[in-house]
Formats: C-alpha cells, structure tokens, sequence
C-alpha cells in the first residue's frame, strides 16, 4: 500500500506542456488528446495511477497491485492521524560483498 498526495508531483523540464495523454472514442477521426497540464488541473490522482500501473509487472497480479493504491489529493485523508515511519535500511554484512568462489 502506497500513500501520495496527488498535487505534490514535480516534473522535468517542459513535461506538463510536452506529454499529452491520447485516447480513441471508437468514432471516425474522434482522436481526444489532453495536455498533462491540463490532466493535473482536471484530476491528477488519474496521472499518477497511470504510471504506477505502467511501472508494475505484466502478469496476473497487475490488477491486484494496482486496486491497493491509494491516492489522495490533498493531506485531508483518513490515515493523516498516523505519522509514516521511515523504513531504515539494515547495514550488510561483509560476506554478503564477497564474490563467492565457483
């Protein structure tokens, strides 16, 4: 489970007026495109869940992985009153640095 606040997001350089986000009616020449700007004015909680969706691996368990994502777009959510706990990374052991022997 991953939380984020949707409005938070900075991008590199011209992306908000470079990306655009495309998409087919299934009319004739009914091609809809939307700036990434204008997709974060609309609902950036949609741009975020479209790239962590992209990032997951292409197997059964995409769709499950995805459901659990939980985007907010300010700081008024249901889990504000429980501060996040930064994980701190256990120190390696130094056999694990050595190569072993074949």
């Amino acid at each position: 489970m991953c939380r984020s606040n949707a409005n938070e997001v900075a991008f590199t350089r011209r992306k908000l007026n470079d990306k655009f986000y495309r998409w087919h009616t299934s009319y004739v020449g009914h091609l809809k495109e939307r700036s990434l700007k204008e997709q974060m004015r609309r609902d950036p909680t949609k741009v975020i869940r479209k790239v962590v969706f992209h990032m997951l691996p292409k197997n059964r368990l995409q769709d499950d992985r995805a459901r659990k994502l939980r985007i907010f777009v300010d700081d008024k959510h249901p889990f504000a009153d429980k501060p996040l706990q930064p994980y701190i990374m256990p120190p390696l052991n130094v056999s694990e640095l050595k190569a072993r022997p074949r």
